[in-house]
């Protein structure tokens, strides 16, 4: 797994898009799907929230080589962290943990993802919810230049940008709480003040 952590460490490309998103790509790598499938935990949709609050909260600065709670401070490694990833994923690699759901389906805790493939830049943001009831605007949280921020983004601006909607394959489907607010239940007992998950 060493290796594989490397491997996932060692950024090709980072720019900066004219919104001051910055976005980070690195190699395809074959077989991580299986390696890294196995070892990814089951987090509720409330869990996730939570510790993507931990980081908005803290207002996390970007960096591509710099970690907070095990995972770098990029886009990527933000919703590594908030989805209890075995490791910080990137925007290429997020898809071997993740699939592909139509807009429709999108629920707190899902991401959408700019595939790196289209010009060599990638960026992924974990929505949040609808803004209205029309989904013609998102919420969402990201890790970007400077820190990490809670957003809203017009549906139009997010499919001419090249975002794809996604679900880590290992969410259970709950939410007992809007996001920015503390889970309730059982989610809040498992959560450490950290928002790492018990």
């Amino acid at each position: 797994m060493t290796a594989l952590r490397t491997v996932l460490l060692a950024v090709t490309a980072v720019a900066t898009l004219g919104t001051g998103v910055a976005c980070v790509s690195t190699p395809a790598l074959a077989g991580q799907n299986a390696a890294a499938q196995a070892e990814d935990r089951a987090v509720t949709r409330d869990q996730i929230l939570a510790r993507a609050q931990v980081w908005i909260d803290a207002g996390v600065p970007y960096s591509t080589t710099n970690r907070r709670d095990g995972y770098r401070t990029d886009c990527s490694g933000f919703v590594s962290h908030a989805w209890t990833a075995s490791t910080g994923f990137t925007t290429r690699s997020l898809p071997s943990i993740s699939h592909r759901i139509t807009k429709d389906d999108l629920r707190p805790g899902d991401a959408v993802l700019r595939n790196p493939d289209l010009d060599g830049m990638g960026h992924v943001r974990l929505f949040t919810g609808w803004a209205d009831a029309a989904k013609t605007v998102m919420r969402t949280y990201e890790q970007t230049s400077p820190t990490t921020v809670a957003r809203e983004h017009t549906w139009s601006a997010v499919v001419a940008g090249g975002y794809l909607p996604y679900r880590y394959n290992n969410v259970i489907d709950n939410i007992t709480s809007a996001p920015g607010r503390p889970p309730s239940g059982d989610a809040k007992a498992e959560i450490k003040p950290s928002g790492e998950v018990r």
